[in-house]
């Protein structure tokens, strides 16, 4: 086939008819060829490149209202630093103007105390004295009183929660321990003493213990082991040998009688163990001021803050105020707890020793070797020597005992010495009920003291937060010279 037909006498090409759109059919499409890409119309696609669009819109929008919010920001450091680089250069000058006006007003008052000490009159001021700017211009900080305030409270609540420290560390709670319980053990061995001359008084035989050892001599040795009183112990010895002894007379048993219940009285004495107590307390009376002169400082500086408008450094010292306050509650709870816990004690102690002191002087009574006046007269027997106030155990019935005394003393001198045996052996009894109460009240006393260190560390850490803010308060207090 030639591929060509003849029209009209001029042979025509296929490939010619086509190129000129007379054929109805497309080219055929040859692989791999390289065809101009035909743009996507459809309404989707369109759709689509509008929200590309916008997008793209929107972040343009975006980044151009960032960068403008940059540019603001830096332009407004950029003026804060000029305004404030201004306000300090113009607070220099005026510092110097103030400077030598200071200067001029005194070289003025000095010439004319010249003036008036050589006798003339002196002309009127051509200086005017500085005034002084307001707080809110100046600041906190650059009031030399205001600084000595912050100086002096912060220096009250130092000293004063220093004086606060607890002397109570496990060494002083030992030695209280050990001197109120040998404390205990040698009025039992007074007590043991006031038995053995009563029956010896009566007549009757002084047992001793397995060893040969009298009563109270064991009891003195063992309260001189809790707590060395070695020269007491010795002198308990002594006594009670010859107390006893078959060839001594009455009255030399009972002047040795006495002797030995004075020592097992004072061989360790409640004013002892109440003045460890007392030492290991800590806060005293200057503590007190010392911490409220802290609190009232801070107080004042947070009013000061307020009437200079400074907002920043008020906050600060309210909360200063606030701790310093909190560490004074914490040493006043810390020294009220330990305060009743010890009063608890005392009053303890002082129901034993009244007890103790009273058999010793009616024995003394009964026998006749007393020296007062007081204890002489009828009604001494009958009146209650506690004025009703005494209500530990043993009390009424070592009173019902007491009071049969008086008729004792009219029978005759054996119905005496009996009746004196029977109050002795009550009083004894009243002792050792009253005993536990006192073991108690020391063990309240010294937990009492062992955690009253936690409470001062928690003051302490409280002060010292007020302190800092304090300072950190009037530091901040600068004065812009503008008021809000």
């Amino acid at each position: 086939m030639s591929g060509t037909t003849e029209q009209g006498g001029t042979p025509v090409s296929s490939t010619d008819e086509d190129a000129r759109g007379g054929g109805d059919e497309r080219p055929m499409l040859i692989l791999g060829e390289d065809l101009p890409d035909v743009e996507d119309t459809t309404p989707e696609e369109l759709r689509r490149q509008q929200e590309e669009a916008e997008r793209e819109i929107a972040e343009a929008r975006r980044r151009a209202q960032e960068e403008i919010e940059r540019r603001r920001r830096e332009a407004e450091k950029e003026i804060a630093a000029l305004e404030q680089q201004k306000e300090r250069e113009l607070a220099a000058r005026q510092r110097e103007l103030d400077d030598t006006q200071r200067t001029l007003f005194e070289r003025e008052a000095k010439l004319r105390r010249t003036v008036t000490a050589s006798g003339g009159t002196p002309e009127e001021r051509l200086v005017s004295k500085v005034a002084r700017p307001p707080l809110s211009q100046r600041g906190l900080r650059r009031s030399g009183r205001v600084v000595g305030l912050a100086t002096a409270a912060a220096a009250a609540l130092a000293v004063g929660l220093l004086t606060a420290v607890p002397g109570g560390g496990p060494d002083v709670r030992a030695e209280i321990d050990d001197a109120d319980r040998a404390r205990v053990v040698w009025l039992r061995s007074g007590s043991a003493a006031d038995e053995q001359i009563a029956r010896r008084m009566a007549g009757q035989d002084v047992p001793t213990g397995a060893d040969g050892t009298y009563e109270n001599v064991r009891l003195a040795r063992e309260a001189g082991e809790i707590y060395a009183a070695d020269r007491y112990v010795e002198r308990t010895e002594e006594n009670t040998a010859t107390m006893l002894a078959a060839d001594t007379s009455e009255v030399r048993s009972l002047t040795l009688w006495n002797e030995l219940h004075d020592t097992a009285g004072y061989a360790v004495g409640s004013w002892e163990v109440e003045d460890i107590v007392e030492d290991s307390r800590g806060p005293g009376a200057w503590t007190y001021v010392l911490l409220a002169v802290g609190v009232l400082g801070l107080a004042a500086l947070a009013v000061l803050a307020l009437v200079a408008r400074s907002w920043v450094s008020l906050p600060v010292l309210v909360v200063a105020t606030g701790l310093a306050v909190a560490a004074l509650s914490a040493v006043a709870a810390h020294d009220a707890a330990v305060g009743a816990t010890a009063a608890a004690h005392e009053a303890a102690d002082d129901a034993v020793d009244d007890l103790y002191d009273q058999v010793g002087r009616d024995l003394r009574v009964a026998y006749g070797i007393t020296t007062s006046s007081y204890d002489r007269r009828p009604e001494f027997w009958t009146d209650d020597p506690f004025y009703g106030e005494d209500q530990a155990p043993g009390t009424e019935a070592y009173l019902a005992v007491r009071e049969d005394m008086a008729g004792a003393m009219e029978q005759g001198e054996e119905a005496t010495e009996q009746k004196a045996l029977e109050l002795v052996q009550a009083a004894r009894e009243g002792m050792e009920a009253r005993g536990p109460a006192v073991g108690r009240a020391r063990a309240d006393l010294l937990a009492a003291l062992e955690r009253s260190g936690s409470r001062w560390g928690l003051a302490a850490g409280l002060g010292a937060g007020a302190a800092v803010l304090g300072g950190l308060g009037v530091a901040l207090s600068r004065g812009r010279g503008r008021t809000p």
